[in-house]
C-alpha cells in the first residue's frame, strides 16, 4: 500500500494484519476455516477496513459500511494470502449483499494488496446495489443460496490496490498453444463464486473445461470465452484447489504472473465491463 503516513485508513490496515497473522498461526494454507474461531477476528477486522478502501474511490461509501460478513467459504489461500466470499451485513439499512474479498500480507503491519468486490448491481442503476433484508433466522438460507447460485453476480462495486506479492503469483500451464493458434500459455484459473477450475488463453479470450480441449492439436471445436466459467470474476488456484482436481495432472510448468499475457484485475475489470469476449478468429 503507501507509504506510512500517506494512508488514510492505517488503524483499519494494522488490524486486519494483525488477525490475519493471528489466523496464519494456528491454521493452515488451504483449508476450511468455518470452524476456526480466529476467523472470525479477520472478517471483524475486514468489516473496518474493506469500507475504508472503497471509500478512497467511491463517494457513496463515505455514508456507508459494513456491520458483519457471512463467509460461504473462507481460506488462506496462500503463505501471505486470504480470501472470502459471502454476504456483507450493509449497516445503513441493515441489509445483505454479496461480498468477495483477497487480501495479501506485507511486512511491517501492512497489507500489500487487497482485491473487493461487492453488491449486486441493481439492473439500469448507477452502482445500486439490490439488498435482501438481514434477519437473523433467514442468514443460513442466503447463505445456501448464494453457494447454490448458477447465474452470474454483476458487481456494483470493485476496487484494487497494492501488488501481489511475487510468491503469491505463480499461475499453472497447461498448454503452450491453444486450439486457436495463439502460441501463448493456456492457464489455469478459478471462478471466485463456485470455486470451479477451467483454462484460459490471455491472447484470443477462449476457455475450456479440460486440459485436452485446450491444446492446439485438439482443433477448434468452439468459441467460449471466460464468461461462459467464470461471470462474476476470476482468481488464481490456490495449491491445494488445484492438487484435488483433474487439471493437475496436467500442468506441465509454472509462470510468474508478472510474465504473463495480462493480471487476473485487468481480467476481471473486462468481465464486469462485458468486454472479455474470445477474440475473433480466422
Amino acid at each position: 500500500m503507501a507509504p506510512p503516513g500517506t494512508r488514510e485508513y492505517p488503524n483499519t490496515e494494522a488490524a486486519t494484519w494483525a488477525a490475519l497473522r493471528a489466523l496464519r498461526a494456528e491454521a493452515q494454507t488451504d483449508t476450511d476455516l468455518s470452524a476456526n474461531a480466529s476467523v472470525h477476528e479477520v472478517l471483524s477486522a475486514l468489516e473496518y477496513f474493506l469500507p475504508a478502501v472503497l471509500r478512497t474511490e467511491f463517494p457513496s461509501w463515505q455514508n456507508e459500511s459494513l456491520d458483519g460478513i457471512f463467509p460461504v467459504r473462507s481460506l488462506l489461500s496462500s503463505p501471505k494470502g486470504f480470501e472470502v466470499f459471502g454476504l456483507g451485513l450493509l449497516i445503513s439499512d441493515q441489509s445483505l449483499t454479496p461480498l468477495f474479498a483477497s487480501v495479501f500480507e506485507a511486512d511491517e503491519q501492512r497489507i500489500a494488496y487487497v482485491s473487493c468486490m461487492i453488491g449486486e448491481l441493481n439492473p439500469g442503476t448507477d452502482r445500486e446495489m439490490l439488498r435482501i433484508p438481514y434477519s437473523g433466522v433467514r442468514v443460513g438460507d442466503e447463505l445456501r443460496r448464494l453457494r447454490a447460485r448458477t447465474s452470474p453476480i454483476t458487481w456494483a462495486f470493485r476496487t484494487t490496490c497494492g501488488v501481489i506479492p511475487n510468491t503469491n503469483s505463480n499461475l499453472h500451464v497447461v498448454s503452450t498453444c491453444c486450439p486457436v493458434g495463439c502460441g501463448c500459455d493456456v492457464v489455469v484459473l478459478r471462478s471466485l463464486v463456485d470455486a470451479s477450475l477451467f483454462c484460459f488463453c490471455s491472447s484470443c479470450g477462449c476457455a475450456w473445461a479440460t486440459a485436452q480441449e485446450a491444446q492446439f492439436g485438439a482443433g477448434l471445436q468452439a468459441i467460449d470465452g471466460v464468461e461462459k466459467f467464470a461471470p462474476s470474476g476470476v482468481g488464481i488456484p490456490t495449491v491445494g484447489q488445484l492438487s484435488t482436481h483433474a487439471l493437475a495432472g496436467a500442468v506441465i510448468r509454472t509462470v510468474a504472473m508478472h510474465a504473463w499475457g495480462m493480471t487476473i484485475d485487468d481480467l476481471n475489470d473486462r468481465i464486469m465491463r462485458n468486454d472479455a469476449h474470445p477474440a475473433p478468429t480466422n
